[in-house]
């Protein structure tokens, strides 16, 4: 063990999600939902291919958010039950050290979903497109940030019941974010006082979430990039959020006795 980084509990983590077979479960039930997403995309009366691509993109990459926070929230939970970061923590190992390699685990293990999703749509696309390339790119920003965001809230609370629907919670308003601004913007809160409350409120918030609503448009998929959404966005998103998130649990973590 070295500087920021263990090496031996980043393995560790990986070989707990091996164990557990994660990925194994997921990529059947990515199979499954591109088989439905093509099978559903059949029923449509126009544009049937472009359906199916975006159905699936959407599909697959809800199986990966789903699979990585619950299992982020009950290893992370079991972990604490089983007292073994209690044992981690007796050795040399620091706390900031131990988020830092977990995180960097939980990032592997988004950017191998990442790689995985890329797959199934390039083979459900039959090529690569600038569109597939920056909807894949964008992917692995959202689901890297989602696992240390999963990871904060394990840390955070006790119950990983509870940390996986605050992770689901969060998620969920990040995505629409986007939709709450347009609301905004076009004036279309009819109450006054209602829209002078809001207004600030959905602004503040836009600021403090991570913006997914700009991340992972199903329309890139079909159309590329088409709305010219920057793409430096991306990594400044996963810069910023990851290290909130993970100074967050650190911070928390150091107010626990162990």
């Amino acid at each position: 063990m070295s500087g920021l980084f263990s090496s031996s509990l980043y393995g560790y983590t990986l070989k707990a999600v091996r164990r557990d077979r994660v990925m194994q479960l997921m990529l059947v039930l990515m199979v499954l939902a591109a088989s439905a997403s093509v099978f559903l995309g059949g029923a449509a009366t126009i544009e049937q291919d472009k359906y199916a691509i975006a159905m699936a993109g959407t599909s697959l990459r809800t199986i990966a958010v789903l699979g990585l926070i619950i299992f982020i929230s009950f290893f992370i939970r079991r972990a604490f039950d089983s007292r073994e970061i209690d044992y981690l923590l007796a050795t040399p190992l620091t706390r900031s050290r131990m988020l830092i390699s977990f995180s960097a685990a939980f990032i592997t293990v988004a950017l191998i979903l990442a790689i995985a999703i890329g797959l199934f749509m390039i083979v459900l696309s039959r090529g690569v497109t600038p569109g597939l390339l920056v909807w894949s790119s964008s992917v692995i920003v959202e689901l890297a940030i989602t696992g240390v965001m999963a990871l904060f809230f394990s840390v955070v609370l006790k119950s990983p019941t509870i940390s996986a629907l605050c992770s689901l919670g969060l998620y969920s308003l990040s995505r629409m974010i986007g939709v709450m601004i347009g609301i905004i913007e076009a004036g279309l809160i009819s109450d006054e006082l209602s829209s002078v409350i809001m207004t600030p409120v959905v602004k503040i918030i836009s600021v403090v979430v991570p913006r997914f609503d700009l991340l992972a448009q199903s329309a890139w998929i079909v159309y590329g990039n088409a709305t010219g959404v920057p793409l430096w966005i991306f990594p400044v998103q996963a810069i910023v959020f990851c290290t909130l998130f993970l100074a967050c649990a650190a911070f928390d973590l150091r107010r626990s006795q162990f």
